[in-house]
């Protein structure tokens, strides 16, 4: 029998969630994913265009900085899980994203303030 680690099953879960999402609805076409796109629509209002955070925003309410290690530290894996139920006062986004979206997002997210 196979150990299954937390990646491998976060793609499994994902797979599957968009495997049944695609039984209950007719699938439309296929698209390119863009994660530019994803991040302007979904996280450009709180983090900035850069990851660091809107300053007003962030008067207001603790909004993370995307491009500080604390953040590559949590890995793909949890910022996936993140990003899907919320947390704290980020609001979720599962019912927004499909899993592909979300995966796309964490990979844009993870390479954000690389080319300081």
């Amino acid at each position: 029998m196979k150990n299954w680690g937390g990646r491998q099953l976060l793609v499994l879960g994902l797979t599957s969630a968009a495997l049944l999402g695609a039984c209950r609805q007719e699938a439309g076409p296929i698209s390119a994913v863009s994660p530019v796109e994803l991040y302007d629509q979904m996280c450009i209002r709180c983090h900035g265009a850069n990851g660091k955070g809107d300053p007003t925003i962030a008067q207001t309410m603790p909004v993370k900085d995307l491009t500080s290690p604390e953040v590559k530290e949590i890995g793909a894996e949890r910022l996936g899980q993140i990003i899907m139920a919320g947390q704290n006062q980020m609001p979720a986004f599962g019912n927004a994203l499909t899993p592909r979206k979300i995966q796309a997002l964490v990979g844009y997210i993870l390479k954000l303030g690389e080319n300081k």
